[in-house]
């Protein structure tokens, strides 16, 4: 029996997404389930290692499966592209190329994307200040624009 608090954790180690697909709870408009990345039928245990927050598809897509090296690589259209045959038969066997998972890699790729794009523009913003303010104190200027050198 997993514990709620082993459920919360894993939620949370998850950022409340799937660890297989990448949809959060917000693009489905509910919680997750759990996963057994090893299933119990292989010896698989409750532990904190063993378990993947995920979407009801993706954990019903993949059962029993135990894929022992998915090496897959997400592309910047939202494709996922597998790197090995075990990638190829997990990204066959979760159908994770399924064009509402694209769509949804793609958006949140664009998301990370601008929020970077937006911090690196703040730290811009933020080191013009600092010499802006570093010129004032060595070029004072009175209220009417005057230089008081």
């Amino acid at each position: 029996m997993i514990s709620a608090r082993l459920r919360r954790e894993i939620r949370s180690l998850y950022g409340a997404c799937c660890g297989y697909c990448g949809v959060c709870e917000e693009d489905v408009g509910s919680a997750l389930t759990l996963d057994h990345f090893q299933p119990v039928a292989s010896q698989g245990q409750d532990t904190r290692e063993n378990l993947v927050y995920c979407c009801f598809a993706c954990n019903a897509f993949k059962g029993d499966y135990w894929p022992d090296d998915p090496n897959l690589r997400l592309e910047s259209d939202g494709y996922l592209t597998a790197l090995t045959p075990a990638g190829e038969r997990q990204i066959h066997l979760l159908h994770l190329n399924r064009p509402p998972l694209i769509r949804q890699r793609f958006r949140a790729q664009e998301r990370r994307l601008e929020r970077r794009t937006h911090q690196e523009l703040r730290r811009e913003l933020e080191q013009m200040e600092h010499r802006l303010q570093r010129l004032e104190r060595l070029f004072p200027f009175d209220d009417e624009g005057e230089s008081s050198l």
